[in-house]
């Protein structure tokens, strides 16, 4: 399978596109330890954290090995779904509240 950036799937209520540097801030205020409890990613608060993890799966879907999504309401990270993860193994991890 061939990930490309611009893919983008939009139900009724929400919208999953690939993270980019645009969504740090709304994934430092949403991304709680609650929110990310079975996620490989736990940012703590931590911007940095979360720069660096926007910065990596960028790269990995430059590299075609993963791809990282964020679900958005109203162009906003919803504040009750976490990251999406689509990797070679074609696995989808999306986390609701």
């Amino acid at each position: 399978m061939i990930l490309n950036r611009d893919i983008k799937i939009e139900t009724g209520r929400l919208t999953l596109q690939p993270v980019e540097d645009l969504y740090t801030d709304d994934i430092l205020e949403h991304f709680t330890q609650e929110v990310t409890r079975f996620m490989p990613f736990n940012p703590q608060g931590n911007r940095e954290d979360i720069v660096r993890f926007v910065d990596e799966s960028k790269r990995t879907l430059s590299n075609n090995t993963d791809l990282v999504m964020v679900a958005l309401d109203s162009h906003r990270i919803s504040s009750d779904a976490a990251v999406s993860i689509i990797s070679q193994k074609n696995l989808l991890n999306l986390d609701y509240g």
